[in-house]
């Protein structure tokens, strides 16, 4: 008859066998982690591009009913949107310029609402509005606003110089860039891929992926940065 035999006589595991268990375990967890961060920031840049082609639509409506004209931004190139560290300053003067924009598109009803803050703009990852310096245009230029009108000696109305209803004027730009840093993927050069649209002829700045016109550019459009 066969006995069983005293599990006090089993050998339990070594301490070289608990070893490598251990390191297959973290060896896993590490591979799960890398493809979960990756999927993470693949997402936030669906989302980004998503809301990208949302802001197109909204500027390329605004220009059609202004003549042409954008909303002008306080950034003219990448550098004046950057920290000394050369990180966007994307929790200062970038998240004041877009405010003003998405303020302007949404109160205009170009745009349903504004895009939500991006979770790692601390880490210099947010929407960058770029225009071309833009010029003064004066409020005659947007139509014959008549604020009032002539009568001639008989009593009869008619309308002589046009009375703007504003004297004052307002810098208003014809060419955009609506753009932000991709997190997974770099340009050919190391560089993080900055892709956006741009609206108007002549794009102010240089992207590495245009949505709007479809070129793809290997550039070092951001310049030396930390991240």
């Amino acid at each position: 008859m066969m006995k069983l035999k005293n599990r006090s006589n089993q050998q339990g595991f070594t301490l070289i066998e608990l070893l490598v268990v251990i390191a297959i375990i973290g060896l896993l967890t590490s591979i799960v982690s890398a493809s979960l961060s990756t999927a993470r920031a693949k997402a936030r840049d669906a989302k980004r591009q998503a809301e990208v082609h949302s802001i197109e639509k909204a500027l390329s409506l605004y220009s059609i009913d202004h003549r042409g004209y954008l909303p002008n931004s306080q950034f003219h190139t990448w550098d004046d949107a950057k920290l000394p560290s050369g990180q966007l300053d994307c929790l200062g003067a970038v998240k004041t310029n877009n405010d003003t924009l998405f303020g302007i598109l949404v109160s205009q009803k170009y745009l349903a609402s504004a895009p939500s803050p991006d979770p790692l703009a601390g880490q210099g990852y947010c929407y960058v509005y770029i225009t071309d310096a833009g010029q003064s245009v004066g409020q005659g230029a947007e139509g014959n606003m008549v604020a009032g009108a002539v009568f001639d000696l008989e009593g009869q109305s008619y309308v002589g110089e046009p009375i703007y209803l504003a004297a004052t004027e307002v810098t208003k730009s014809p060419n955009a860039v609506f753009a932000f840093p991709r997190e997974t993927q770099k340009t050919f050069s190391g560089y993080t891929s900055v892709e956006g649209i741009s609206v108007g002829t002549t794009p102010p700045v240089s992207l590495n992926n245009n949505y709007t016109t479809g070129v793809i550019d290997d550039t070092n459009a951001l310049g030396p940065t930390g991240y």
